[in-house]
């Protein structure tokens, strides 16, 4: 018998790209309260949010760069044979794998309500490399959609892939009117991320507040420095850590790759096969099995 464990973070796989339209309505809001006409941003994952972060940014004239950890766009869309080295994804000195795509994937919501408003999701638009022209297409219909959407607006040049972020840290600098013990000598305060608020509210005669309690110009704004390194194709590092500056950071890494376990009295007594289902791929394995699921949302069913 084999008992794969199916509660998971993973939700249903058609999600992120809808999710990522609302998503950019509220991140271009908030740029533009930043004062600065152009701003230096960091996109972390070229997924479907992701990429259409990247475009957005890009059209509204702001300095961004992508760090990307494959090789390749598309983020969980982004089928691998390969697993985490723990089948139960439960070490967590395990090998991980990003994806929890698995191979007989189809969307569960039809193509049209998937598509961004400026490239349509149909097998006419995506021409040749079109693969399953059926509403409820295959995960490898929806990576060509964002294949194509990438090409067409030109953001790979803004992605640096099998990149890996390591580190995001708000910074403080100093503005010269007198040093702070939390500073370092190049004048940055650094922030935990619980005493952020408090922290950046300490020093009253550095913002202020017009009649509706928006922040003026004056305000000292975090910054945010990214660590990066660049990652080899077999997942070795091949360079030193690299740190950059950014005025702003998205996060859009996606939630769908970190297994979440239930607790089932006994299973640690079972000598079986435990599968978490963001290592599933390929029903062959279980031919001739029983199998015993536990978790009845989408990945479940």
């Amino acid at each position: 018998m084999t008992l794969v464990l199916k509660g998971v973070r993973r939700g249903a796989l058609t999600s992120p790209v809808r999710r990522s339209r609302r998503f950019c309505t509220r991140l271009l809001a908030m740029t533009r309260q930043i004062p600065n006409t152009s701003c230096r941003v960091a996109v972390i994952g070229a997924g479907a949010a992701g990429l259409v972060s990247l475009r957005e940014l890009v059209k509204e004239g702001h300095k961004v760069i992508g760090f990307e950890q494959n090789p390749r766009p598309g983020g969980v869309w982004v089928y691998d044979t390969a697993t985490d080295s723990d089948p139960l994804a439960a070490r967590p000195d395990r090998r991980r794998v990003h994806s929890s795509m698995y191979r007989d994937l189809r969307t569960n919501l039809p193509r049209e309500l998937m598509g961004f408003s400026d490239v349509p999701f149909t097998p006419a638009m995506l021409g040749a490399a079109s693969m399953d022209a059926r509403r409820f297409c295959s995960h490898s219909e929806v990576l060509a959609y964002l294949d194509l959407f990438a090409e067409m607006h030109q953001l790979h040049q803004y992605v640096q892939y099998s990149t890996q972020v390591l580190q995001v840290t708000p910074v403080i600098h100093s503005n010269g009117s007198g040093s702070h013990s939390s500073s370092n000598e190049a004048g940055i305060h650094f922030l935990s991320g619980n005493n952020s608020s408090s922290s950046s509210n300490s020093h009253p005669s550095n913002s202020t507040s017009n009649d509706d309690g928006a922040h003026s110009s004056s305000q000292q704004r975090p910054k945010w420095l990214i660590q990066t390194m660049h990652m080899g194709p077999e997942g070795l590092p091949q360079t030193q850590p690299h740190t950059q500056e950014f005025d702003a950071v998205v996060v859009a890494n996606g939630h769908y790759n970190e297994p979440n376990l239930p607790v089932v009295e006994g299973a640690d007594s079972w000598s079986g096969l435990q599968l978490h289902s963001h290592n599933y791929r390929i029903p062959e394995q279980f031919a001739g099995q029983t199998v015993v699921v536990v978790g009845a949302s989408n990945s479940g069913v």
